[in-house]
């Protein structure tokens, strides 16, 4: 009696045991990174007024254990995106905004509490990008981490803090991923986040 082979294709294939392992990890980095801004939204609120400065508090511990653990666990990257480099410079901008902020509201008052916020907020949310991007490069190519961290960062801006999906953000979406190219790209290219964290906190300020 012959005892019936099993098909090629009834075998598992070990072969796609790295790929699953890639695509779980991928998942996985930028669920965590979501997350993170999800449970922090009060610190990306931009140059708006937040009132809520009880639950600003509690975020920002939040955000500053997650910041530790993610020094800790990532110290090359955490190292990369802070490294000094030539677009220190950017951070001259700042005093001309605080003088523009004073100017305009006739007061000194809330400065360094708002440059405190506006710097802590803004360089959050870049570290975290930061890091989704350099965890991204450990399993995928250069232009695969773009697209990734993109499509991710347009997602967040057209989602973020809503709890509906209407026409309009159908809409918005696929623009909002090719713009966020710019900013995907330009952080691959300049390696750490100094010039994200100057240009933001200006604007911030000269908004305020």
């Amino acid at each position: 009696m012959t005892v019936a082979q099993p098909r090629p294709d009834s075998v598992p294939s070990r072969s796609d045991a790295p790929l699953r392992g890639r695509n779980l990890r991928i998942v996985a980095w930028i669920i965590a990174w979501l997350g993170a801004q999800a449970v922090t939204p009060l610190l990306s609120v931009g140059g708006e007024e937040v009132t809520d400065v009880p639950g600003l508090l509690l975020q920002g511990a939040v955000a500053a254990l997650i910041w530790v653990l993610l020094v800790l666990r990532y110290p090359d990257d955490s190292g990369t995106l802070t490294a000094v480099s030539r677009t220190v410079w950017m951070y001259a901008m700042v005093p001309v905004a605080a003088c523009v902020y004073v100017i305009h509201l006739g007061s000194a008052g809330g400065l360094l509490y708002d440059m405190f916020i506006g710097a802590f907020g803004i360089g959050w949310r870049w570290f975290l990008f930061g890091i989704l991007q350099l965890r991204l490069a450990t399993v995928v190519p250069r232009a695969a981490v773009l697209w990734v961290s993109a499509a991710g960062m347009g997602t967040w801006l057209t989602f973020a803090g809503s709890s509906t999906i209407g026409a309009a953000q159908l809409v918005q979406w696929p623009i909002l991923i090719l713009v966020s190219l710019i900013p995907a790209f330009l952080r691959i290219a300049l390696k750490n986040i100094h010039a994200f964290v100057a240009v933001g906190l200006t604007v911030s300020l000269v908004m305020a």
